[in-house]
């Protein structure tokens, strides 16, 4: 998580996902469309570093462990969700 958290926070990230905001215009359906291979690209390099699978399958699997391991570690899942308001 403290991958991502990194990579999300990067400012070339953030301007794009930004721009994708503004061209989404307030629809969410549109924005979040955009927003998958954006954050895909991202994603890629972390998930290969931890043997996941590439793109939304790689994201299941992800949220999936999280969901295991936060049942006995509340502060993972606290990190996931502030992964999700970045």
């Amino acid at each position: 998580l403290g991958g991502l958290r990194a990579a999300y926070a990067q400012a070339a990230f953030q301007a794009e996902i930004r721009r994708l905001a503004d061209a989404a215009a307030g629809n969410e359906l549109n924005y979040l469309s955009a927003l998958g291979p954006v954050a895909g690209r991202v994603q890629a390099p972390i998930f290969e570093r931890f043997g996941l699978p590439a793109g939304q399958r790689g994201v299941l699997v992800m949220k999936m462990a999280i969901k295991a391991i936060a049942a006995s570690r509340p502060k993972v899942m606290e990190l996931a969700g502030d992964l999700r308001v970045m």
